[in-house]
C-alpha cells in the first residue's frame, strides 16, 4: 500500500482497482456507464475515491470539487499529463493540454485566432454544409451509413485539414491514424497501435512545417512559426507538437462526439422528433447532448504541494483524475441528470472543460454538430440503430464508441 492509498483510506474514501487500462468492461458499455457506476458505487457521499490500479490515483466525481480542481491549477497541475491511469506515461505529451499558466495562456493566445466565431462561421461553415449534403445524398441512396466513419469524420476532418494546412488528399490516412492515437494504451499490441498513429501525424506535419518555413499560408503551422513568446520564436517540437495535438483533437472530439448524439437520437424516437419539428432547439440540445455523454471523459493533474481537500490530505505527486463526465452526472447540480432534456437550461456541463484549459477549439466543434443536425434531420428525418452487435466501447481520457449504425428509408437517385 502506497502512501497516497493509506491518506485514502484514512479520509474515508473507497480504495478499488479501477483500471482503465486493462480491464475489458469498459470496452463492452458506454463511457457514461462506467462514469455513472463509479459515482453511484465508489464515490458515494464523499464525491471522490481512490483508484489502486497502474500507478494510483484519486478519482473526483463531483460536479463543485472538479470545477474547483479545474480553476486551481496552482495546486493541481497539468504538466504531470492527464494519462495518469496507465502503466507508463506516453511518449506523445499533448500541448498545449500539459501547461500550466502562464506559459499556457502565451501559447493558447496564439491558437485562439483561429478558432474564434467570426473565423468559423465564415471561413467553415459554407464548406461544412456543402460536405454534409454531398454526403447525405451519396447514403440515401444506400438506406444505411455509420454515423462516425460515413458522416462525422469527413466534415471533422475536412475543416480541420484546412485550418492545418494539410491536404485534403491525406484525409484518410490521417483519420485512420487519429483513431489509432486516441487510445494511448501502454502495453501489448494497443502501444503498437497508439505509437503508430502518434508517428503517422508526426511526419505528415514535419513535411507541412519544412514547406511553410519556405512559403507560408494561412493556416496554424504558419502562424506557430511567426510567432514569439516573451521575444522568442517557439522551438520546433513545440510547434510540432501543437500542431500533431491540433489537427488529432479538432478530428477525434468532434466525430466522436456526433457519434454519441446520433446514438441518442437514433434509439428515441421522441427526442428525434423534437428535432426535426423544431431544429431552432438545435443549440441547446447540443449543450444537453455534449452532457449526456461526453468524449471528454476525464483530465488527469498532479498536486503540487500539500493541501487538505474537502477532507482529503493530498502531498505534492499525488495523481488526480478529474471525472468530468460522472460530474455532468451529478444530482446536487442537474435536475434528472439520467434523463436527456434538449431544453435544459441552466447546463452548466464540464464537457468542454474550465479554467484556463477550457476547450479552444468549441466553437468549430459546435458548428460541426450544429450543421450535421440541422441537414441530416432536414433530409433524413426518420431513422433507427442498425446492427450494435460488433460495436465496442472506450472509456480513457476521451470516450467513444466504434461505430454507430444507422438505418433508414433508402432514396432513389433522381
Amino acid at each position: 500500500m502506497n502512501n497516497a492509498e493509506q491518506r485514502a483510506r484514512d479520509a474515508g474514501l473507497s480504495v478499488v482497482d479501477w483500471d482503465l487500462e486493462l480491464d475489458e468492461k469498459f470496452r463492452r458499455q458506454l463511457p457514461s456507464a462506467s462514469a455513472g457506476q463509479a459515482m453511484r458505487e465508489y464515490s458515494r457521499d464523499k464525491g471522490m475515491f481512490y483508484s489502486s490500479a497502474a500507478r494510483g490515483f484519486f478519482v473526483v466525481t463531483s460536479h463543485a470539487m472538479i470545477t474547483e480542481a479545474l480553476k486551481n491549477w496552482e495546486l493541481f497541475s497539468s504538466v504531470g499529463g492527464h494519462f495518469l491511469y496507465l502503466r507508463e506515461t506516453p511518449a506523445h505529451r499533448p500541448l498545449p493540454m500539459q501547461m500550466d499558466p502562464p506559459d499556457h495562456t502565451k501559447v493558447r493566445a496564439l491558437l485562439a485566432p483561429f478558432f474564434t466565431p467570426q473565423r468559423v462561421q465564415g471561413r467553415f461553415k459554407e464548406d461544412a454544409v456543402a460536405l454534409t449534403r454531398e454526403i447525405i445524398d451519396r447514403v440515401t441512396t444506400l438506406g444505411s451509413c455509420d454515423a462516425i466513419s460515413e458522416l462525422a469524420e469527413p466534415i471533422a476532418t475536412a475543416i480541420t485539414l484546412n485550418n492545418m494546412g494539410v491536404s485534403p488528399s491525406l484525409a484518410r490516412d490521417l483519420t485512420q491514424a487519429v483513431r489509432a492515437r486516441s487510445n494511448p494504451s501502454t502495453v501489448g499490441q494497443d502501444k503498437k497501435t497508439y505509437e503508430q498513429g502518434v508517428f503517422t501525424i508526426r511526419d505528415v506535419f514535419l513535411e507541412i512545417l519544412a514547406k511553410r518555413r519556405v512559403e507560408r499560408a494561412d493556416d496554424i503551422p504558419s502562424a506557430l512559426l511567426d510567432a514569439r513568446v516573451d521575444g522568442k520564436p517557439l522551438d520546433d517540437d513545440t510547434i510540432l507538437n501543437l500542431c500533431c495535438t491540433g489537427f488529432s483533437a479538432g478530428v477525434h472530439t468532434s466525430s466522436t462526439q456526433m457519434g454519441f448524439a446520433f446514438y441518442y437520437l437514433a434509439s428515441k424516437p421522441e427526442l428525434r422528433r423534437q428535432i426535426v419539428e423544431n431544429p431552432g432547439c438545435i443549440p441547446t440540445a447540443i449543450d444537453e447532448l455534449l452532457r449526456f455523454e461526453s468524449s471528454a471523459v476525464m483530465g488527469g493533474r498532479t498536486v503540487t504541494r500539500s493541501a487538505m481537500f474537502h477532507g482529503v490530505k493530498l502531498e505534492a505527486g499525488d495523481r488526480v483524475m478529474l471525472l468530468t463526465l460522472a460530474a455532468n452526472r451529478d444530482p446536487a447540480i442537474f435536475e434528472n441528470p439520467d434523463r436527456i432534456d434538449l431544453n435544459r437550461k441552466p447546463n452548466p456541463h464540464l464537457s468542454l472543460g474550465g479554467g484556463p484549459h477550457r476547450c479552444i477549439g468549441s466553437f468549430q466543434a459546435r458548428m460541426i454538430m450544429q450543421t450535421l443536425l440541422e441537414e441530416w434531420h432536414r433530409a433524413i428525418p426518420d431513422y433507427w440503430l442498425g446492427d450494435m452487435s460488433n460495436v465496442t466501447y472506450e472509456m480513457a481520457i476521451t470516450g467513444r464508441m466504434s461505430a454507430v449504425p444507422l438505418q433508414f428509408a433508402p432514396r432513389p437517385i433522381h
